[in-house]
């Protein structure tokens, strides 16, 4: 992911391979922070606005992986960094990743809080459905401050409850991308093309 260099992926420089341990030097991004500190350090959770402008980034990233033929399996806000001044974001932390493919995958690796309902229930899933999944949780736990789900009963059930403040149109996007059916979820394409991102075509 790191040739040519991502705008908002970090960038691994250069790594040795060493008897006992691996040194990787990594792009020096600053002054930043990691996003669900971000999100929680002054406020409870983030405005529309602000949650458009990560989120457009948060595809951009997960769409250039999955062109490279990488699948990141762990996309949560504490797997981004933010800088402080500019507001851009940078996707860090591939220890989960795999190579993207069409083929199901049979084992799941990442937060279990972001853990797509068909895999519980079928015990597989697929690479596009499962990031489209993790970016609807993403983009909730932004404007609402809180997990959609706690337990596995949760994301089996999908009930949402959304801060009363949030305007319809977000609340339609994180529904669309939270569907149990996995063929009812939009690709990443067609997040953009949702009302909520009018302003950016």
């Amino acid at each position: 992911m790191s040739e040519p260099p991502v705008r908002n992926i970090i960038q691994l420089i250069q790594w040795f391979d060493e008897p006992e341990r691996y040194i990787v030097v990594m792009e020096l991004f600053r002054p930043c922070m990691d996003l669900f500190d971000f999100v929680h350090r002054d406020r409870e959770s983030l405005s529309e606005e602000m949650a458009r402008h990560i989120m457009v980034q948060a595809i951009e990233a997960a769409t250039e992986c999955h062109k490279r033929g990488v699948l990141h399996r762990d996309i949560k806000l504490e797997n981004f960094l933010i800088n402080t001044n500019t507001f851009e974001i940078k996707m860090i932390d591939f220890g989960c990743g795999d190579f993207f493919t069409e083929s199901e995958f049979d084992h799941f690796i990442g937060t279990e809080k972001f853990c797509p309902p068909e895999f519980i229930l079928s015990g597989s899933y697929h690479a596009t459905p499962l990031t489209v999944w993790s970016l609807g949780v993403f983009l909730f736990i932004m404007v609402n401050g809180f997990y959609p789900f706690t337990t596995t009963q949760d994301i089996i059930d999908g009930n949402l409850h959304f801060q009363d403040h949030l305007s319809h149109e977000i609340c339609d996007l994180i529904r669309w991308c939270l569907q149990e059916d996995p063929t009812w979820r939009p690709s990443l394409q067609q997040i953009f093309r949702h009302p909520w991102f009018e302003w950016i075509v």
